[in-house]
């Protein structure tokens, strides 16, 4: 005689194991437990690999794309180089054209923040320290950085880009 509510698998004709309510309850949790870790990995590789995009008014944005699309091609065409560096609290770029010679810009000015908000964005002109070479003092922590790069002159330039500051407080473009 068996008693009520004792676990004992019923077998079928088979000779196999009949599925009973451990079994699904079982089977119910492992591919949950798929679903979950799927979706953390993927959402750990998301966060990771993208830092974010933020625009005033995308509607706007749209409608300049095109635009800095074409300028963007016309600027890579004068062949120009930028120079990136940071350490010490000093932030440098240096323009050079297509004959390494250096450019001179009438005003180079950058704003430099945190590329997933613009509440902490700096605008700051840069001084103009050798041929072609402008920098200024700003102290930045750890992590990954914006720029807007705008040199006012004959020919303009614009550049956006990030970087990254590493712990022992030096920058390099990525």
């Amino acid at each position: 005689m068996t008693r009520i509510g004792a676990a004992k698998p019923e077998k079928t004709g088979s000779g196999q194991t009949a599925i009973n309510g451990y079994h699904v309850a079982a089977m119910f949790v492992a591919f949950f437990a798929v679903i979950i870790a799927a979706n953390f990995t993927m959402a750990w590789f998301a966060s990771s690999s993208w830092t974010g995009l933020v625009v005033k008014n995308s509607y706007v944005a749209s409608q300049n794309y095109n635009k800095k699309i074409e300028t963007a091609k016309k600027q890579k065409t004068m062949g120009w180089h930028l120079g990136f560096s940071y350490s010490d609290n000093l932030l440098g770029f240096s323009f050079l054209d297509k004959n390494n010679q250096p450019i001179l810009f009438d005003n180079v000015s950058v704003i430099v923040g945190r590329p997933v908000s613009q509440q902490g964005d700096v605008k700051m002109n840069l001084v103009h320290e050798s041929q072609g070479r402008y920098q200024a003092r700003i102290e930045l922590s750890e992590g990954v950085w914006g720029f807007r790069l705008n040199g006012e002159g004959n020919k303009p330039y614009r550049w956006e880009g990030r970087f990254y500051i590493r712990a022992n407080g030096v920058g390099k473009l990525q």
